[in-house]
């Protein structure tokens, strides 16, 4: 009886270490896609009108950052990215279940678990 309680504590202890390893991963991933459409549609440096309102606002004292967070803020609305992030965060949340269903599934396997002891 104690083998098996030995083999579930194991079994607990690699899901804890894989579901730790794999949540930074999908952040990243998350992160990365957030920063690659950002570069790339919302703030395209083909989007002249955007660039030219922020390079005519350079150097013209006081409330610079506040009017750097407003004209980016109606940059993403006007390229309804917000409409976007959700749709973004929901798949990616998703696959992030699916990768712990899978890691949970491989580790009720025993062969799997036993295999795999640290």
């Amino acid at each position: 009886m104690q083998k098996n309680s030995e083999q579930q504590q194991v079994i607990i202890e690699l899901a804890i270490k894989e579901i730790n390893n794999t949540l930074p991963r999908y952040m990243k991933k998350l992160i990365d896609s957030f920063y690659k459409d950002f570069e790339n549609v919302v703030f395209s440096k083909e989007d002249f009108p955007f660039w030219i309102k922020v390079q005519q606002r350079w150097g013209r004292g006081a409330g610079y950052r506040e009017d750097m967070k407003n004209y980016y803020a109606e940059q993403i609305k006007i390229n309804s990215f917000y409409d976007d992030i959700e749709q973004i965060i929901t798949n990616y949340y998703y696959d992030y279940i699916d990768s712990i269903i899978l890691i949970m599934n491989q580790l009720l396997d025993s062969d799997y678990a036993l295999n795999n002891i640290p």
